[in-house]
């Protein structure tokens, strides 16, 4: 195996202008090379009438560069000094393109309507908010019409569209507007696994256009509540916009309730490791005009006999319910990291370790099988010195592995004894 070894500083980005470089920890993933993953290249739209280097005629644009294209270079630029042709290009442009792809033109109407309201100056958005939302509206009611569509392709045609006309309320500021369509979509987004997009973001923005912050809370609780039992990753994204939208609210200890679990429970990435790490420097911090408990946790980090703040945060309560249900079917073929993230939620590290080791074991070289074992570390002591340790044992063959004295400490521990507090 490849040794490699990547280092990062989770802390310099949040800190480095509040605090003397010297007081800054270090963060050290050993092995993160095993955690990065390939980031998709961008596509650029080109002429279809571009020739390639070799001066060869260039491939025909596919339905989705055509949508790109469209967006990026016809019609956004247009939409501030023409609206009238603008809107005129839609339909011009459907025309021109008789076998444009379904679902690519759903995409291209419902993004056109919305970006006619954005891209006109503020001072003339009221002349076209009704204009931009019917171009939403037209294309709403036509798949709604359209019998050829399966029930599943009607529901994502109409949720695409939706959260198109959502985001064009919202920057319009219509409250009551946007409430009505988010409220209709919310239960939808919370069954749907491979949909949530920016809702998490949406339930914020509309229920503070509807003066109504602690719905966003209980949004946002909900939200995570029904995602935490159904997808396989731990739903970071929610646990950090509670962390935030908790923060706006001034609720500084909720907060960072919040964003200590967040940095338990978060994929043993960098990215990840990242963003729940800036949640819990900035809710440590929060009131207190001092980063001195945001420069203890850093140090904790890479020094376990340093004292940790977040051992003094109490976790958020949760409906442990859902999180036991996932335990106890034995049907369903629940993924590892959903069956994982439930044990530790429920405070059974032991166990998370146990399940950890064994599926490693099945298949050594599983990279996502030795972060998930890093995972359990991290979650169990606040802090990665010993997932770090496990990670350079794992890919480097550094040290001693830190699972068999793991298993030990747990030995007595009652399943439960650290679960995240239940209402």
């Amino acid at each position: 195996m490849k040794r490699s070894q990547h280092d990062f500083s989770v802390f310099r980005a949040a800190l480095s202008k509040m605090s003397a470089p010297s007081s800054l920890a270090r963060l050290v993933i050993v092995g993160a090379a095993l955690a990065s993953a390939a980031v998709p290249v961008p596509v650029v739209a080109q002429d279809a009438a571009a020739v390639a280097p070799d001066g060869a005629p260039a491939k025909p644009l596919t339905d989705e560069q055509k949508r790109i294209d469209f967006h990026d270079n016809k019609l956004s630029p247009r939409v501030a000094k023409d609206f009238p042709g603008a809107l005129a290009s839609i339909q011009q442009f459907l025309d021109d393109n008789p076998g444009f792809d379904h679902w690519q033109r759903v995409q291209l109407v419902g993004r056109a309507g919305f970006l006619l309201y954005v891209n006109t100056p503020e001072a003339k958005r009221a002349g076209v908010e009704a204009p931009s939302l019917q171009v939403i509206d037209d294309e709403i009611a036509q798949v709604k019409a359209n019998k050829t569509l399966s029930a599943s392709d009607r529901e994502r045609d109409l949720r695409s569209l939706s959260t198109n006309k959502l985001m064009l309320l919202i920057e319009a500021k219509r409250g009551d507007q946007a409430g009505q369509e988010f409220d209709y979509w919310w239960p939808i987004v919370l069954r749907s696994p491979d949909w949530s997009g920016n809702w998490y973001g949406f339930a914020r923005q509309v229920r503070h256009l509807q003066n109504k912050p602690q719905q966003a809370v209980d949004d946002l609780t909900g939200a995570f509540s029904a995602r935490v039992g159904m997808q396989g990753v731990f739903p970071t994204d929610i646990s950090l916009a509670l962390t935030d939208e908790l923060l706006a609210q001034g609720r500084g200890e909720e907060a960072a309730s919040w964003a200590k679990l967040s940095f338990l429970m978060c994929p043993f990435r960098e990215g990840d490791i990242q963003d729940a790490t800036k949640a819990v420097t900035r809710a440590l911090s929060a009131g207190e005009l001092s980063v001195a408990k945001a420069n203890l946790f850093a140090q904790a980090q890479t020094d376990p006999a340093a004292p940790n703040p977040l051992a003094k945060v109490p976790l958020p309560k949760l409906d442990e319910a859902p999180l036991r249900a996932v335990l106890s079917d034995t049907k369903s073929q629940v993924p590892t990291d959903t069956r994982l993230t439930c044990l530790m939620l429920t405070g059974d590290y032991r166990g998370a370790m146990v399940l950890a080791k064994s599926q490693l074991m099945q298949d050594v070289g599983n990279q996502d099988n030795a972060l998930e074992v890093a995972r359990i570390f991290k979650a169990k002591d606040g802090g990665i010195a010993r997932a770090n340790a496990f990670l350079a044992y794992y890919g480097q063959g550094q040290g001693d592995n830190p699972i068999p004295a793991f298993l030990k400490e747990t030995e007595a521990a009652k399943p439960g004894a650290d679960a995240v507090p239940t209402p």
